[in-house]
């Protein structure tokens, strides 16, 4: 952390500005861009916006201020977090870039405590995964495969093995975009799980492909 002065409705502040850009990763001094101050009863809240001088990205750091005017500055959160994003296999990284982008802006935004828009995130995420592992082993059915309902896919071309796991991920994904949910003893933490085992799937299956093809007969 690298501490900086500086002066908010001509009040002076000591921030720790973060060290580390969230977006390229690379270890900075962020130029602070402007800051705003937004008292609490007895805490003052100090945010902070931020700009890489390597990528250029901007960001924001939050401070809160106990026993204001007279408590010490605490650091709570820096926004988008570089540890938001979720590592996968190679092989699910390369079926689909499209999943893994949208897997990890569904997890930014269930760190940010946006959950009731979570959930469809991540089903959204499983449709382009089922989707992109599709066309890529069937090509010709492009277009087919890109009109297709979840359920449908899945059904045609998902791994043989795991079928049934996949359509019930599925299901307790549209339970999360639905006004309630249908199976009532599921929630985001087991439709994650589930996408876990999916990705298990799909990448053991496309370990294997790659094998068959590579090891021929004598």
């Amino acid at each position: 952390m690298i501490s900086e002065k500086i002066t908010v409705r001509k009040k002076d502040f000591v921030v720790e500005k973060p060290d580390t850009c969230p977006s390229c990763g690379k270890g900075i001094s962020p130029i602070i861009k402007d800051s705003v101050i937004i008292p609490s009863h007895n805490v003052l809240n100090l945010y902070v916006a931020l700009q890489c001088p390597v990528c250029n990205a901007v960001f924001f750091a939050g401070y809160y201020l106990e026993d204001y005017p007279i408590g010490k500055l605490y650091p709570s959160f820096v926004y988008p977090s570089s540890e938001a994003k979720m590592p996968f296999p190679d092989e699910i990284n390369s079926i689909s870039p499209s999943f893994v982008r949208i897997y990890n802006e569904a997890y930014l935004a269930e760190q940010a405590g946006a959950k009731e828009i979570t959930g469809p995130g991540y089903r959204m995420a499983l449709e382009f995964l089922v989707k992109d592992y599709a066309v890529k082993f069937n090509p010709n059915d492009k277009d087919k495969i890109e009109n297709m309902l979840l359920g449908q896919c899945i059904e045609k071309y998902a791994p043989a093995a795991d079928k049934t796991i996949i359509g019930k991920t599925a299901w307790i994904g549209n339970d999360a975009t639905h006004y309630c949910w249908k199976h009532k003893d599921m929630d985001l933490r087991d439709l994650k799980n589930l996408i876990d085992i999916c990705l298990y799937a799909f990448e053991i299956d496309i370990k294997k492909r790659s094998y068959d093809e590579k090891i021929k007969p004598e």
